[in-house]
């Protein structure tokens, strides 16, 4: 149900695959968080459309800059193709305080990831990738998580953990040269922190 189109990493043999486990405690626990927050591969209407040689292709032209107008090129285009895939997964808006958490990879002439949370997230990425290519900037990566029942609180432990391992420069919620898999493992720890404290607290409040 949770999309994560490509894994950049150089040294992942399998780039349909999430292979990114550097920077992150040794102690982690990998089998819960893929089984509370897993990254699926990409459906399969959309990987001849998404593949790895396309997705370096959009990166390498939006390091070298596009030319006017942005918005009429295949590379931020390709965002809105990211995001549709990601409605169709999560076609349904959370309300109150539940939400999910999101991070967006950005190409321009330099990279960064966003990490933020919504209760709408194709409509949160239709702002961002309007935003970023207004500069010539194009989303090449996108994952969110399932429904967290306090998901702002979720962001603010993402964020904390992003400036505990980034030592680049960093702007609020973007991330300046974060490698994408890094941020995605951030992202999904903060995320499954959410949905074990839910339990836990479901479980305080049964009747014995």
């Amino acid at each position: 149900m949770f999309l994560a189109p490509y894994d950049p990493d150089p040294h992942s043999p399998d780039r349909y695959r999430y292979r990114g486990r550097a920077d992150v405690p040794p102690d982690l626990d990998w089998a819960s968080l893929d089984r509370l927050c897993p990254v699926a591969p990409l459906p399969d209407s959309y990987r001849s459309l998404l593949t790895p040689e396309v997705i370096n292709e959009r990166r390498a032209e939006l390091k070298c800059g596009l030319p006017l107008p942005f918005h009429d090129h295949l590379a931020i285009r390709l965002g809105q193709l990211l995001r549709d895939v990601v409605h169709a997964q999560c076609p349904e808006p959370a309300s109150g305080t539940a939400g999910r958490l999101y991070v967006l990879e950005f190409q321009g002439p330099h990279q960064y990831v966003l990490l933020g949370h919504t209760r709408n997230v194709s409509r949160r990425m239709s702002c961002h990738i309007l935003d970023a290519g207004r500069h010539g900037y194009g989303l090449l990566n996108a994952w969110a998580s399932p429904v967290l029942p306090h998901a702002q609180k979720q962001e603010r432990m993402a964020l904390d953990l992003a400036e505990g391992l980034h030592d680049a420069q960093y702007v609020g919620e973007r991330f300046y040269e974060m490698p994408f898999y890094t941020a995605l493992t951030v992202v999904r720890v903060a995320a499954e922190a959410g949905l074990l404290s839910a339990v836990s607290e479901a479980a305080a409040v049964e009747p014995a």
